[in-house]
This record gives structure tokens, C-alpha cells and sequence, in this order.
């Protein structure tokens, strides 16, 4: 599967953001040991409930719907959980390498492994 612009990365995610609170409500809850186990319903798809886990100590969250493990999208789900969490902003372990300033600053390597470029 070819990757996607960053572009097109940014408003697919932009597209989540924003459906978030109004797609999205927290039907159920409960905590095992560190972990939180939210169940999220999505109003867009037809009310079917979720199952959002996130760590506190790692703050990794997943989501039953596997958006971030397919596409490396985080989705509305997860997203609704993270602002309820009052967490301003977006834990590192779902930043791509390549939507940040740092991916342009790799060192490029030939053929033969021979630094080309630093």
C-alpha cells in the first residue's frame, strides 16, 4: 500500500478531531490494576460500542476499532478519551517519524551504505 501524502495524513486526522465530540460518548468504565477500560459509542457507526484501553502509566491507549494499527491514524475514539484525560497533547508513541521537522534531518545512506549525506 503506497503512503500517503502528510497532507492527506493531516486531514484524515483533522477529520477525526473533529468528530470526536460529536460522534462519541462513554457508555461504560472500569479499571483493572493501571489500566482503564473505557467503552466508547460511535453515533456514526450505527451506536456500536468500542473498547478503549488506556495505560496511565504508559498513557498508551488503544481502540478496539484497530484505526492507528491500520491506517496510523489515531481515531475519534481514542482521541475522545485522550481530551477527557485532559491530556493537551498527542503521546509521542503515535507520532510519526515523518510528520515531524526531525525526518528531514536523517542521514542518507547509498547503496552501499556509505554515508551520503548528513
Amino acid at each position: 500500500m503506497p503512503l500517503k501524502s502528510t497532507h492527506t495524513v493531516f486531514c484524515e486526522f483533522q477529520e477525526q478531531v473533529q468528530m470526536a465530540p460529536c460522534s462519541c460518548a462513554i457508555k461504560g468504565f472500569s479499571e483493572q490494576g493501571n489500566m482503564n477500560i473505557i467503552s466508547v459509542e460511535d453515533a456514526y457507526r450505527k451506536h456500536k460500542i468500542f473498547q478503549v484501553t488506556h495505560n496511565k502509566e504508559s498513557k498508551e491507549t488503544t481502540c478496539t476499532c484497530k484505526m492507528f494499527e491500520r491506517k496510523g491514524i489515531i481515531c475519534k475514539h481514542v482521541i475522545w478519551i485522550i481530551s477527557g484525560k485532559r491530556l493537551h497533547s498527542i503521546p509521542e508513541q503515535y507520532i510519526e517519524s515523518r510528520w515531524t521537522k526531525k525526518s528531514y534531518r536523517k542521514p542518507l545512506y547509498g547503496l552501499d551504505e556509505k554515508l551520503l549525506q548528513d
